[in-house]
């Protein structure tokens, strides 16, 4: 009898021990599992935090080279406003602003020139005039679902700058500014703009070319 109770205690001890030794195991094994995951979810943020950085490396280029873009077109536009006084320079300048636009924003252009040869050279002060209307037609088409037509005419009499230019979609029309109204004023001229919400506006700028013309240079 002494002898069997012996052998069950010490079977009782086996197994003990060999359930700790499995718990020990497991328990290890859950560590280590725990361990692995802690270190994917680490690996799995840098990764993140990597393509965040260069994605915001890509779009700081693409801003610096749309602000580039941006400013050699400005330096262009208002080179040739200041410029020499000749119609090419007006008329190449208005279409590299309307290229420069409908690269950046898709916007569908659409450019007409009409020039009298007998017509006067056009002075700064009225190509400065043409620019800020374009400049104000232009902030306010910026979808690229839009349409943008422009037509330039310079005549014995008048110049004038006709603009059809669609509205972005859900922005407010568009609307003259005094410092414009003034300035287009001051030169004799009319500037008018018919704009209604989701519907496209119509620019009209005429100026007199007794007013635009570039003074007679000095002998």
């Amino acid at each position: 009898m002494t002898n069997t109770m012996i052998f069950f205690a010490a079977s009782l001890a086996v197994t003990f021990g060999a359930l700790l030794l499995a718990g020990v195991g497991l328990r290890r094994s859950a560590i280590a599992g725990e361990r692995n995951r802690s270190l994917e979810r680490q690996l799995a943020a840098e990764r993140e935090a990597r393509h965040l950085a260069d994605q915001g490396v890509a779009a700081s280029h693409e801003v610096l080279c749309r602000l580039v873009r941006q400013q050699d077109a400005a330096r262009s536009a208002a080179g040739a406003a200041r410029g020499g006084a000749g119609t090419d320079n007006l008329r190449h300048a208005l279409e590299r602003c309307l290229v420069e636009h409908a690269e950046q924003f898709g916007v569908r252009c659409r450019f007409e020139a009409g020039v009298d040869p007998a017509a006067h050279p056009v002075g700064r002060a009225a190509r400065l005039a043409v620019f800020e209307v374009l400049h104000e037609v232009l902030a306010s088409c910026k979808d690229g679902r839009a349409d943008l037509h422009v037509r330039l005419s310079e005549g014995m009499n008048t110049l004038a700058l006709d603009v059809q230019a669609g509205a972005s979609v859900g922005s407010a029309p568009a609307q003259l500014t005094d410092a414009l109204s003034r300035q287009v004023r001051a030169l004799g001229g009319v500037l008018r703009l018919a704009a209604a919400p989701g519907r496209p506006s119509h620019w009209s700028l005429s100026l007199p070319m007794r007013a635009t013309a570039e003074p007679a240079p000095v002998a």
